[in-house]
């Protein structure tokens, strides 16, 4: 990893190039059509990992990782309600300007989820049967790739008060203590990604047959989150401690991860961005406002008589404009006293936050199979409003 930007993104770039020089679209038709869905569903294995988890070690724990939770909801929810409101912006005043009915919804997803979600989006829109699905993925690898360099360079100046290269050499970090992956736990570890990425495809496919209402709209990667987080808690009420799953759950969701990116960006539709770049860039400008805003000017607010807020607001908008490890990265990069603290806090809200995400999910994937621009930014816009009151609630606890 080189700050923050993983060899699966650069080689990607470097592979895109190579597919476009060499025409290999056209001179290898059917690999390159494959490769083209690949990646929506190597998604479901990488979403099934991320519900093996030991629930009472990596619960949540004390006050502030609840307000954590529901300000990385409310970072979530204006990214959302910013991108489904400049869509619906377009749609009623410059309606040759807007790209596909969903347009917007990108942002979030490339600024909060990385390269890697881009297959996700992929594969919702492909699910919905929609024609545009590999056009959104285009554009969710544009936002990942402005919120991630963008993230980057200016969080780092935001930690260090410098943009120096020294930022971009490999990141050796502290080697692991040396202990090997038991073969047990391994095997374990795959085969509950394997049964939760079964189970979360068939079962997706089954409502989606059965035209069950609002649930249909699920996509498998959704699916295998929750059967993931179900599994998970069946052995965990037998007395498994899913804590030695953890190098295990690392290594399954580093190995899909990483094709999954690589894939992504190599069979990108660059058409579609070069088409769309003012509307990428004019949104993208307004995403990083709104993050900065909430992670450095709010945030203290929701976190009173709390030392750190300056690097809870680093590790926040890291993470909402790039990946998680890029708002570890500017964590660490600001060499901070309150740094474990706040990482600890952040890790436990964090999982909290994909939790109640999935909850909502059933709502939010309705709404955009079936429901307008504007109905996914009023939803979103309710979602920011209720994680607001919560916070407020918390300020008096």
């Amino acid at each position: 990893m080189i700050g923050g930007i993983t060899k699966s993104v650069l080689f990607g770039f470097l592979a895109f190039v190579l597919l476009k020089v060499f025409n290999f679209a056209e001179v290898f038709p059917q690999i390159y059509s494959v490769l083209k869905v690949l990646p929506s569903y190597l998604i479901i294995p990488i979403f099934a990992t991320l519900g093996v988890v030991n629930f009472e070690k990596e619960g949540i724990k004390g006050l502030n990782s609840l307000r954590f939770a529901m300000f990385l909801s409310l970072l979530g929810a204006v990214q959302l309600s910013l991108g489904f409101g400049f869509g619906f912006f377009l749609e009623k005043f410059f309606p040759s300007l807007l790209p596909y009915k969903t347009f917007g919804y990108e942002l979030s997803q490339g600024f909060a989820g990385g390269h890697s979600t881009a297959a996700g989006v992929a594969g919702i829109f492909r699910q919905f049967g929609a024609e545009y699905w590999q056009d959104a993925q285009g554009v969710t690898t544009a936002f990942a790739t402005i919120g991630l360099l963008g993230g980057i360079f200016f969080g780092l100046f935001l930690a260090t008060g410098k943009v120096g290269l020294g930022f971009f050499k490999k990141n050796e970090g502290k080697k692991a203590n040396g202990e090997r992956i038991s073969f047990l736990h391994f095997a374990v570890c795959g085969l509950l990604v394997a049964a939760a990425s079964f189970c979360g495809h068939f079962f997706s496919s089954f409502l989606r047959a059965n035209d069950v209402f609002m649930l249909k709209s699920m996509p498998a990667w959704s699916m295998a989150l929750i059967f993931s987080y179900i599994f998970s808690g069946i052995l965990k009420l037998t007395g498994c401690d899913l804590s030695k799953l953890k190098k295990s759950r690392t290594v399954f969701s580093g190995f899909f991860g990483e094709i999954a990116v690589f894939i992504s960006i190599a069979v990108m539709k660059i058409e579609i961005v070069v088409n769309n770049l003012s509307q990428i860039m004019i949104l993208s400008f307004l995403g990083f406002i709104a993050t900065y805003f909430l992670c450095f000017i709010c945030l203290p607010k929701f976190f009173p008589k709390s030392t750190g807020n300056f690097q809870r607001g680093l590790v926040s908008f890291g993470a909402n404009t790039g990946v998680v490890i890029t708002g570890i990265l500017l964590l660490k990069a600001s060499s901070s006293p309150d740094e474990n603290v706040v990482l600890t806090e952040f890790s436990a809200g964090f999982s909290l936050m994909c939790i109640l995400t999935t909850l909502l999910s059933p709502i939010t994937f309705f709404l955009l199979e079936s429901g307008s621009l504007f109905a996914n930014f009023a939803f979103s816009v309710f979602t920011a409003v209720v994680d607001l009151l919560f916070l407020f609630l918390l300020l008096k606890k």
